[in-house]
């Protein structure tokens, strides 16, 4: 069997990204520039965007507040931290290692919780998309397994589909979309939003779409504690991302979701 651990090369990662949602932290408008200070040497750029959320409950004419958050990115626009006063989210599309990317978790967390004292999180998540890339459908079927391929039937072409599937690993939740579909945005549909973010706003956003023998794999593991989890320092926050990247890392790797073929071309090796 192919070896699939460590470092790939011609890795197929387009996206990994880090959220932590906490009860609401209003005074962060307040202290947001102190936490930019501290990680502007990271993350230079700087974008505060403004979006309507409804409040109350249910009306004819539903009233809405204001909520900020703020974007901060890397100068090439590959990285980025938003802040909101219910969210930290990390994203980053130059991913080498899991130890590098836990570097810049643990710096965002502690700046936030120098100032906040302590988070209550409701909900944590690591998350990775990779964009498979080979020359045509029938090259894709040996990258990945069939379980992830559309049904194919006697007489009738397969053009592509997509898929959804949810599964449980102990306390965490795994969600995995499978896309193979010619024309279909090479973009999660619910990332088009962080996308705009981040783009330069002098040159027009263009979104890829995915080609004859492409596929999207979007792996989102999540950890809802029961009753919200109190953190006063990162080091709790950050053992439970780690495991969560644990099980999507688990997923990709595992021998019945990608071949040994795929993972030859993945680390540069000579394939048969």
């Amino acid at each position: 069997m192919q070896e699939r651990s460590g470092i790939l090369k011609n890795s197929p990662l387009a996206y990994a990204l880090a959220s932590i949602r906490f009860a609401p932290w209003p005074l962060l408008a307040e202290k947001f520039p102190l936490i930019q200070d501290a990680l502007r040497d990271i993350a230079p750029l700087i974008h505060e965007i403004q979006v309507q959320v409804p409040v109350g409950g249910v009306a004819a004419q539903p009233e809405f507040t204001t909520s900020r958050m703020w974007m901060m990115l890397s100068a090439d626009r590959s990285f980025g931290i938003q802040l909101a006063p219910d969210q930290m989210l990390v994203f980053t599309r130059e991913y080498t290692s899991y130890a590098e990317f836990e570097i810049v978790l643990e710096r965002v967390l502690n700046e936030l919780l120098k100032l906040a004292r302590f988070i209550d999180i409701s909900t944590l998540g690591v998350r990775f998309i990779d964009h498979i890339k080979t020359g045509s459908q029938e090259e894709l079927m040996k990258y990945v397994s069939a379980e992830l391929l559309a049904p194919a039937f006697d007489g009738l072409e397969q053009l592509g589909g997509s898929s959804t599937t949810s599964y449980r690993k102990d306390d965490k939740e795994l969600r995995v979309r499978y896309t193979n579909f010619p024309g279909h945005p090479s973009v999660s549909e619910d990332l088009m939003g962080l996308l705009i973010m981040t783009h330069d706003p002098a040159e027009g956003l263009k979104v890829d779409t995915l080609q004859s023998g492409e596929a999207i794999l979007d792996m989102d593991a999540i950890f809802k504690p029961v009753k919200p989890l109190r953190v006063d320092s990162a080091d709790k926050a950050l053992s439970h991302l780690k495991a969560l990247h644990t099980v999507a890392n688990d997923f990709f790797r595992h021998s019945d979701v990608c071949t040994d073929y795929a993972f030859s071309s993945w680390k540069g090796e000579a394939i048969k």
